[in-house]
């Protein structure tokens, strides 16, 4: 990267309570690259989707009865939107990047990665003057940007994978673990695409069996704020 990364990962301010904030951001982005597919595409922003799945340090007790309180050891981002084109690729190995200025973006999420978590896994199939391509890399503070080997993508859709791997001790313990607690932070994050005119993708917070569709979530939280309000 165009930087010393890890002398600004020392400079870079995150609160322990704050831990999920990266993992919400990383969440805004997938919302951004849809918003350019759907820009080449004119497909409604609803007809798009974002997954956020929680992975947790399960190893030792995966039956145990308190297992949504268990620590959280990684989240994958998945969607559908543009992906890491060249010029997102190029955007992302530049600090500070300007490329996306006029969405209020300062290009200083990534950094918020790497202080909350070890390493980023981006595995992004995207479309390239006709053909599918795929781009996989790491992130992380030692090596900052490595690629990884790609494979075929001849045969592939569109599908952005971020993987935010070892949560970092002092945010995890410090940050919300159940997964209805981790939804409402996240919507109360995007609330603004939610009452937006342009409108927002399906957006889905999974764990194991369980998934929480953030629609539904919005339904029930203006619902409750307007029975609150006549109260």
């Amino acid at each position: 990267m165009n930087s010393d990364l890890e002398g600004r990962l020392r400079n870079t301010q995150l609160p322990n309570k704050k831990g999920l904030m990266p993992v919400y951001e990383a969440v805004i982005n997938s919302i951004e690259s849809i918003e350019e597919r759907h820009e080449l595409t004119q497909k409604p922003l609803d007809q798009f989707s974002i997954g956020l799945y929680v992975i947790r340090d399960t190893f030792d007790a995966p039956e145990h009865p308190l297992v949504s309180l268990m620590p959280i050891k990684q989240f994958k981002v998945v969607d559908d939107g543009i992906g890491f084109t060249d010029d997102n690729w190029d955007s992302f190995n530049t600090l500070d990047s300007g490329q996306k200025l006029d969405k209020g973006c300062r290009g200083v999420g990534r950094l918020m990665w790497l202080k909350a978590f070890k390493s980023v896994i981006v595995d992004s199939t995207y479309e390239k003057s006709g053909q599918m391509q795929r781009r996989r890399f790491k992130f992380d503070a030692k090596e900052e940007v490595s690629s990884l080997q790609p494979n075929d993508a001849s045969n592939e859709t569109h599908c952005t994978t971020v993987t935010l791997d070892g949560f970092k001790e002092q945010f995890a313990e410090a940050t919300q673990k159940s997964l209805d607690k981790i939804a409402l932070g996240l919507l109360e994050h995007c609330l603004w695409y939610f009452i937006r005119a342009e409108g927002v993708p399906k957006i889905t917070v999974s764990e194991g069996q369980e998934t929480i569709e953030l629609f539904d979530l919005f339904d029930t939280y203006m619902h409750t704020s307007a029975s609150n309000e006549h109260c």
